[in-house]
C-alpha cells in the first residue's frame, strides 16, 4: 500500500536539518560566549577557537532568519540566533531574540542565563541579576552560571560571595578564562595586585582575545610605574581591539609619563575620537596643551569638560592659569572663584584670586619719566669802558 505525502514538508524538513546542522558545525566552530561553549576537557588548558569570518556570519544568519521564518514558534531558533549576535556583539539584537524565546518558552534555565548576560552587558544590572535568579530557579549550575554570579557580585564589591561562586565555577571548568578574570578583578578590588596579576594573566592565557584582561594587566603595572610592562599589554590589547578606547587612554598615560608629549597627545586624541565621554583623556590633553603654553587651545578643551566639573574639582583653576597667563585677569579672577565654590579648600586657587585682587586694588604708581627742558645758552656780554676811566695798565 502505497502512502501520500507532501512534497512541501519533505522540502521543509531537509531545508530544517541543514539548518540544525549549519548551526552545530558553527558552534563547534566559533563559540566566543562562555555562557554557550560546548563541554570542555578539564585536563588540559583548551587552545583558543578560531573565530568566524564575515561571510561565515551572514550564511549562518541567513540560514537561522529563514528557520525563524518557517518555524516562528520554535524558541531555540531565537536563542540560536541571539547567540550569533552575540558572537558579533549586537547586544540589543540578541535581547530582542531572546525576550521571544523566553516569550515563547519561560521554562529553559539557559534562556534566562544567556539574557542575564545580555543585560549584564547593556549594564541593566538589576534585570540581569532577576534573570540569573531564575535560572538558578531552573536547575542551571553550569560553569557559566557561577561566573556570571561571580561576576555581579563582583562589581556590587561583595567579594566574599563572588569568591564562592568563581571557585565552584573553577570546580566545574579548570580553565575558564572568564572566571578567571573576574577572580582577578575580585583580587584587584581588595588591594592584592599580587594575585590579581596572576589570575589576570591566566585569563590571558585561556581567553586570549579578551582585551579587558590585557586593559587590567596594564593598568597594574602603570600604577607601579612598570611602563615598559604596562606598555607591553596595552599594545597587546589593541591588536586584540583596536577601538577599545581605555587602552588608548593608558596608552596615552604612558607616553606622558615618559615625557613623549607628541605620542601621548595622539592617544589621548584616539581615546576621545572612540569614547567622547572618556573625560579623563581630554583633561590630560587639555593639560598638555598648558604645559606647551598653547593657552587658547587649553582653554577649548577644558571648557568642554565643564559637564564633569563635579568630578574635576581643578577646571576652573586650571582655565584660570591660561587666562592669567594670557593677561587677562578679570576673567582669570572669576575662574578662580569658580575654583573656589567647587572646592573652598583649593588653596592654589586662593592664593591667585588674591594676588590678582590685591594688584587690582593697590596698582603700581607709574612714574612719569623726568623731562629735562633744553636750556638755551646765556648771552655773552662785552663789558663796556666807560671814558675817562683808565685803562688798565
Amino acid at each position: 500500500m502505497y502512502h501520500s505525502f507532501n512534497i512541501f514538508s519533505v522540502k521543509q524538513a531537509l531545508k530544517y536539518s541543514i539548518v540544525c546542522i549549519q548551526l552545530c558545525l558553527y558552534v563547534a566552530i566559533t563559540s566566543t560566549m562562555p555562557g554557550c561553549k560546548p563541554k570542555e576537557r578539564k585536563t588540559a588548558p583548551i587552545p583558543p577557537l578560531p573565530q568566524s569570518n564575515a561571510n561565515t556570519y551572514q550564511v549562518h544568519l541567513q540560514a537561522l532568519t529563514d528557520a525563524i521564518d518557517d518555524y516562528p514558534n520554535t524558541a531555540d531558533f531565537y536563542y540560536k540566533r541571539a547567540y550569533l549576535y552575540v558572537g558579533n556583539k549586537q547586544w540589543k539584537l540578541a535581547l530582542e531574540d531572546m525576550n521571544e524565546a523566553i516569550s515563547l518558552d519561560a521554562s529553559n534555565g539557559k534562556y534566562f542565563l544567556l539574557r542575564a548576560r545580555l543585560y549584564q552587558q547593556l549594564q541593566q544590572a538589576q534585570l540581569a541579576y532577576a534573570d540569573v535568579e531564575k535560572a538558578e530557579k531552573l536547575q542551571v549550575q553550569t560553569p557559566e552560571f557561577y561566573t556570571l554570579l561571580g561576576e555581579m557580585y563582583t562589581i556590587r564589591q561583595q567579594y566574599d560571595k563572588a569568591t564562592a561562586a568563581l571557585n565552584k565555577s573553577l570546580e566545574k571548568h579548570p580553565y575558564n578564562g572568564e572566571t578567571f578574570y573576574w577572580k582577578g578583578a575580585v583580587a584587584a578590588g581588595t588591594g592584592d595586585t599580587t594575585n590579581a596579576l596572576r589570575f589576570f594573566k591566566a585569563s590571558a592565557q585561556y581567553l586570549p582575545g579578551k582585551a579587558d584582561t590585557y586593559d587590567q594587566l596594564a593598568t597594574i603595572y602603570y600604577n607601579r610605574r612598570d611602563t615598559l610592562t604596562a606598555k607591553h599589554y596595552v599594545l597587546q590589547g589593541l591588536q586584540i581591539d583596536p577601538a577599545f578606547a581605555s587602552l588608548h587612554y593608558k596608552a596615552g598615560n604612558i607616553y606622558r609619563f615618559t615625557h613623549r608629549a607628541d605620542s601621548a597627545k595622539f592617544y589621548y586624541q584616539k581615546a576621545i575620537q572612540l569614547n567622547p565621554s572618556l573625560y579623563l583623556a581630554s583633561y590630560q590633553l587639555g593639560a598638555i596643551y598648558l604645559e606647551e603654553r598653547n593657552y587658547q587651545q587649553a582653554i577649548s578643551i577644558f571648557e568642554k569638560l565643564r559637564p564633569y566639573e563635579d568630578k574635576l574639582k581643578n577646571l576652573s583653576y586650571l582655565i584660570g592659569i591660561c587666562y592669567e597667563r594670557q593677561g587677562n585677569k578679570q576673567e582669570a579672577m572669576a575662574q578662580y572663584a569658580l575654583a573656589l565654590q567647587a572646592d573652598s579648600s583649593n588653596t592654589k586657587a586662593l592664593k591667585q584670586y588674591k594676588s590678582i585682587k590685591w594688584t587690582m586694588e593697590n596698582p603700581v604708581p607709574v612714574h612719569k619719566p623726568l623731562v629735562i627742558e633744553r636750556l638755551e645758552p646765556l648771552p655773552q656780554i662785552t663789558p663796556t669802558i666807560k671814558p675817562n676811566q683808565e685803562q688798565p695798565q
